[in-house]
């Protein structure tokens, strides 16, 4: 295989990376939101990541497993290598300097806003292939960070998701953001197999967020949102 020069590339590459799935490639344009009803837009603008999570364009699919194929990580240092080309991503730091409980919880059991936040991330930032309800140490971490007012090192969010997936993953994130890395490596994409990212099939809507999973609805007349089936408190305890 062209893209695979050495045998034990190949091995590797047929054992473990070619039939696996790339996990649809996600965006969103935060402006196509009606702001005065889904609030949590703000938080999202106020950590700068609003034209990351609305950007989209093409993937080169084989590419991207070669990617992931060559993947080394030593020393919290990402390397790699597409088409002789050598690509190194390095993580710091931490996600955020405070933490918060480290209990994981059920999605369902929070505010709209909580259940928004967690679509977006779940579905772009630290993408999953399932368990999309459930908010693990990570996730809990950016939900108390952007709630109030802590920078999120998003950069170590990404590469930290990246790092544990490994050749045992149900798939493969990030395809479109690893594919403007390749891009930014000035990698020769001449004759590679293409695919776009295009609305609506890939782009996260109104319609798409507020449904029976985030148990929130949106009215377009009103343009309000409102709980499906809301939690009932609890009467307190005589």
């Amino acid at each position: 295989m062209r893209l695979l020069p050495t045998k034990a590339q190949r091995v590797r590459f047929d054992k473990f990376f070619q039939k696996k799935m790339l996990l649809p490639p996600r965006f969103g344009n935060l402006d196509n939101f009606y702001y005065k009803c889904f609030s949590f837009l703000e938080l999202f603008r106020a950590q700068g990541i609003d034209k990351l999570l609305g950007s989209y364009g093409e993937v080169y699919p084989d590419l991207v497993r070669v990617f992931y194929s060559n993947l080394v990580i030593e020393k919290g240092v990402i390397n790699s290598n597409v088409k002789g080309i050598p690509i190194t991503l390095t993580k710091r730091k931490k996600i955020v300097g405070a933490n918060p409980e480290r209990n994981s919880r059920l999605a369902g059991i929070f505010t709209i806003d909580d259940i928004l936040i967690h679509y977006f991330l779940t579905y772009f930032i630290v993408p999953k292939f399932a368990n999309f309800s459930t908010v693990n140490d990570c996730e809990m971490q950016i939900l108390y960070a952007m709630k109030n007012n802590i920078h999120v090192n998003w950069a170590y969010v990404i590469l930290n998701h990246l790092a544990m997936r490994n050749e045992f993953a149900c798939g493969f994130r990030y395809a479109h953001l690893y594919t403007y890395v390749l891009k930014q490596n000035n990698l020769n994409l001449v004759g590679e197999r293409v695919l776009e990212m295009v609305p609506p099939d890939n782009e996260i809507t109104q319609k798409k967020v507020c449904n029976t999973k985030t148990r929130a609805k949106f009215d377009p007349i009103t343009r309000t949102i409102t709980y499906i089936n809301p939690p009932q408190e609890q009467a307190p305890q005589e």
